[in-house]
């Protein structure tokens, strides 16, 4: 009986590490900008909707992707976009806005809009790497 209370709460503390509570992800140290990771985990994610629904997507949150500049929680908001972002995201603690300029089941076209509302980066479907402007 002791064995088995154990077993469910090593299984209980498993799940609640496993749903996010409680785990800081840490901030990546890349070489390369934020606009060039965040553009090419976009397109990836483009991709693989479009092998699922045959059309690229048009707004964000239809994609399963989840950014930020730095430690975050799972948890955290901004994180993951929400519906009424639409086309146009900001993830947390980012340099840039994102944005979907155009999407349908022949191509796409991807922009990272720095602070002072320039476009800075474009990324197309095909490309291996952003195109920095």
């Amino acid at each position: 009986m002791i064995a088995r209370r154990i077993a469910t709460l090593l299984f209980t503390s498993v799940l609640l590490s496993l749903s996010g509570e409680g785990i800081t992800m840490e901030k990546i140290h890349a070489t390369q900008p934020e606009a060039v990771i965040f553009l090419e985990l976009a397109a990836s994610e483009m991709e693989r909707y479009r092998k699922t629904n045959g059309i690229f997507p048009v707004e964000w949150y239809l994609m399963d992707i989840t950014f930020a500049n730095g430690p975050y929680r799972m948890t955290d908001d901004g994180i993951r976009p929400k519906k009424e972002m639409k086309n146009i995201w900001k993830p947390k603690n980012c340099e840039y806005t994102y944005k979907i300029k155009s999407a349908n089941k022949d191509g796409f076209t991807i922009g990272a809009i720095n602070r002072d509302g320039v476009e800075e980066y474009e990324m197309r479907q095909g490309m291996d790497t952003p195109r920095k402007k």
